[in-house]
């Protein structure tokens, strides 16, 4: 494997270790949303454990088959999917109707984010070299705890102010993106890779408003008979911006 360069490895680190704290905010923020949830549904504690169970046992069950397509398609195509089936539960959980429904929508929601942990640790053997992938390895481990430290300082103000749907709702959204298109043979040679970290806020169902900080890198050659041309260009700074959604 060509070694990145120590910039990029460390911008794909910062990465997925932020998206690691985002995925252990949302499994906490249903433990922290229970009480609400159990008075609406009229639920039982162990009704409520069942659903807590849900998640995990279908985060389980994707561990394996989570590791096997980051090797089978390379780990930040399952980063990628992972991130945003997660966030597509986080919303669907808060349309759940009844008992039934909830652990139906946890246990997949299980599913979804299961495959994110193999993939990141894949992730890390792609973007360092050998001697270095134990201690970022351990390094992106301890994001575990940071969101669980994180989680009770966000989720619980909001699920105290806005209720428990709301808390689950798709007003807020944090994401990430990442995408990089490789193109070897023939004339034209080279690479463009993005990634972007964001934040958008919906106080209105078709207006909001959003900041990112992206980070671009594009590196093309392309030969001629008469002359080469060579293109190597970084981009990155922050943006912010209004989104209309219909």
């Amino acid at each position: 494997m060509t070694e990145l360069p120590r910039k990029t490895s460390v911008i794909a680190f910062v990465l997925l270790y932020i998206a690691y704290c985002i995925s252990y905010i949302d499994r906490a923020a249903i433990s922290l949303a229970l009480a609400q949830i159990g008075k609406d549904f009229n639920l039982q504690a162990a009704d409520l454990g069942i659903v807590i169970s849900a998640f995990f046992l279908g985060y389980a069950a994707m561990q394996v088959p989570g590791g096997w397509l980051s090797d089978r398609f390379g780990s930040k195509y399952v980063v990628i999917v992972t991130i945003v089936m997660w966030s597509l539960f986080t919303a669907f959980t808060s349309i759940a109707w009844s008992l039934t429904s909830l652990i139906a929508i946890r246990f997949i929601f299980g599913i979804a984010e299961g495959g994110f942990p193999p993939a990141s640790i894949r992730g890390i053997s792609e973007v360092f070299k050998k001697d270095s992938r134990p201690k970022m390895s351990a390094l992106l481990l301890s994001s575990n705890y940071a969101g669980s430290m994180v989680a009770p300082l966000i989720m619980a103000p909001l699920i105290l102010w806005l209720g428990w749907r709301h808390a689950f709702n798709d007003q807020w959204r944090m994401y990430i993106n990442a995408s990089g298109v490789k193109k070897n043979g023939g004339n034209l040679n080279g690479h463009i890779y993005d990634a972007a970290l964001g934040l958008e806020w919906f106080p209105w169902k078709n207006v909001g408003f959003g900041a990112e900080y992206a980070y671009t890198k594009i590196r093309l050659n392309q030969e001629k008979r008469a002359y080469d041309l060579d293109l190597d260009m970084k981009l990155n700074g922050p943006s912010a911006y209004v989104r209309f959604r219909f």
